[in-house]
């Protein structure tokens, strides 16, 4: 994989981002502005940029430039609806900053309506389009209040189910000997609601070998038992379906070990927590 020199590049797709988003009227208060490059100079179609405004509360937005062809996507989505941030799965996609102010002024004046318009793929609206002013003012309030009611009572279980969740993270150290640490990658602090949640890295004991009776690969098997007996006993007390977890990787901390087993330098740069033995456990 070549790299290139990202200074000049990224300047120049800074100035542009700040272009596009410098055409936007200045009372819609752009904040939190954030740019994401291209690893390679062989790829130079991936660079995009997220923002929020001040017009519309809870709602994201974002900018996928195409370097090959000049053009760029501008789209938008509530933070709640969130699952893979991208123009395909996004309330609105429009190439054109006419049509992307029109958008966000709907959502500014609308944001009932519209947000229950992407959740329906934009079918609400059409669906109450023959009624009259007050009905469909009456309506939007009702459906959308339903819906403010569920995502409440799905914060809620979805707050017990992530104690559980956690409360087994947290014992997998202290239960096996072999184990120094667990490693939590949480997907949703770097991308959208994806399924597994959870990717569970173990750090094993530099004299693992001799600890477990067999070798690794018996203590492997082993515990990959544990895990899945004990991943479908809180499925099946709590519902986790927002907090699905997979044991991804495994990876040693005793350098013999490691000139065997590559450590993937990307999961150390995703994780979110870390469970060492007794009361050493942060985030």
């Amino acid at each position: 994989m070549v790299k290139f020199k990202k200074s000049k590049y990224k300047s120049e797709v800074a100035q542009r981002m700040n272009n596009i988003v410098g055409q936007l009227p200045s009372y819609f208060g752009v904040i939190n502005l954030s740019i994401t490059m291209p690893r390679t100079k062989y790829d130079l179609s991936t660079d995009k940029a997220a923002f929020e405004l001040k017009y519309t509360p809870g709602w994201k937005y974002g900018i996928w430039l195409n370097a090959k062809d000049n053009t760029y996507d501008i789209f938008g989505e509530h933070e709640d609806l969130v699952q893979k941030f991208r123009p395909s799965r996004a309330y609105f996609s429009c190439s054109s900053i006419r049509d992307v102010i029109e958008k966000i002024e709907e959502i500014h004046y609308e944001p009932r309506l519209s947000y229950l318009n992407s959740i329906t793929f934009n079918q609400f609206a059409k669906a109450i389009e023959h009624l009259d002013d007050d009905a469909k003012r009456s309506i939007i309030i009702e459906k959308y209040q339903r819906e403010m009611n569920a995502k409440l009572k799905c914060d809620e279980d979805s707050d017990r189910n992530r104690e559980a969740v956690f409360s087994f993270f947290k014992s997998i150290p202290d239960t096996f000997e072999e184990i120094e640490a667990v490693l939590i990658d949480d997907a949703q602090t770097h991308s959208g609601t994806i399924s597994p949640r959870y990717r569970v890295y173990i750090v094993l004991n530099e004299n693992v070998e001799n600890h477990a009776v067999g070798g690794i690969r018996s203590f492997l098997e082993r515990f990959e038992k544990y895990f899945s007996d004990k991943q479908n006993e809180i499925y099946n007390s709590y519902s986790t379906l927002d907090h699905d977890m997979d044991l991804s990787t495994t990876y040693y901390t005793s350098p013999p070990i490691k000139k065997r087993y590559h450590v993937d330098r990307r999961i150390r740069k995703t994780i979110s927590y870390k469970f060492f033995k007794s009361t050493k456990n942060m985030n």
